[in-house]
């Protein structure tokens, strides 16, 4: 808290400081002695910056504070109307950057608003167009083969036109009730099933097909792709790799 009280403290002394002596470098000009130069503009402006933090020094302390005032008081006397001038420069300069940082929010807001639109765009047109087809498979004017291969040309328009989804035809359920089974205590018997390596399992079928591959992969609402980032991130986990880590040691 003390640390802060004299950061605030700091600041509205460089606000009084600044409010009765601000000059810019180009207030400034070369000290020439004899047509050769002794200080160049940019050392006369140090000095200026050098002063005002002396001045600043002097007024934190309450004991200079007094002598902080008055050395202030003698070096503003002579740049008031400069002071003024740059005063209201500094304010242009923030009201300008001010406009500017708002018209970037506004722009960016506006580009944000465009591509939800664009997006609630595509999805209606993507529902629309699987609707339509779904009516004509319904009405016999066109097959499931047909409509699935109208939506793969539709996913090689470009992208206000695309209709990515695979079309997948809606089909009813019948549901039985279910009937108790009997009991089989002759299959409790059997070894308990191992998992198999997907590197020696059997090839299936539908994983040469990339439609077919693609509708099977998606599951739990993951397509394939993010399937396999999960998997390979649920895979190489902390907990993973302890299990892993427990198996082996278990073995040994």
């Amino acid at each position: 808290m003390e640390d802060e009280r004299l950061v605030e403290r700091e600041r509205d002394f460089r606000r009084q400081v600044q409010k009765v002596y601000y000059l810019r470098e180009e207030d400034f000009d070369d000290v020439l002695s004899d047509g050769v130069v002794v200080k160049t503009k940019l050392q006369a402006f140090n000095d200026y910056l050098e002063e005002v933090e002396e001045i600043i020094e002097l007024l934190m302390n309450e004991q200079t504070r007094s002598e902080g005032r008055a050395k202030l008081d003698a070096a503003s006397a002579s740049v008031r109307e400069k002071t003024a001038r740059n005063k209201a420069k500094l304010d242009m300069d923030r009201k300008a950057m001010q406009e500017v940082i708002q018209r970037e929010h506004e722009e960016k807001m506006e580009a944000a608003a465009r591509r939800q639109r664009e997006e609630k765009a595509r999805q209606l047109e993507q529902l629309q167009a699987r609707a339509a087809l779904e009516a004509e498979v319904a009405a016999n004017r066109s097959s499931v083969l047909d409509a699935q291969r109208k939506l793969r040309n539709d996913s090689k328009k470009p992208a206000s036109q695309a209709v990515k989804e695979e079309y997948v035809p809606a089909t009813r359920e019948r549901h039985e009730p279910v009937r108790a089974q009997p009991v089989d205590p002759a299959r409790w018997k059997d070894e308990p099933k191992r998992m198999v390596l997907s590197t020696h399992a059997l090839r299936e079928a539908y994983e040469d097909d990339a439609v077919q591959m693609d509708i099977v992969c998606v599951a739990g609402g993951y397509d394939r792709e993010q399937w396999r980032i999960k998997y390979s991130q649920e895979a190489f986990c902390r907990d993973g790799l302890e299990y892993v880590g427990q198996m082996r040691e278990t073995k040994v």
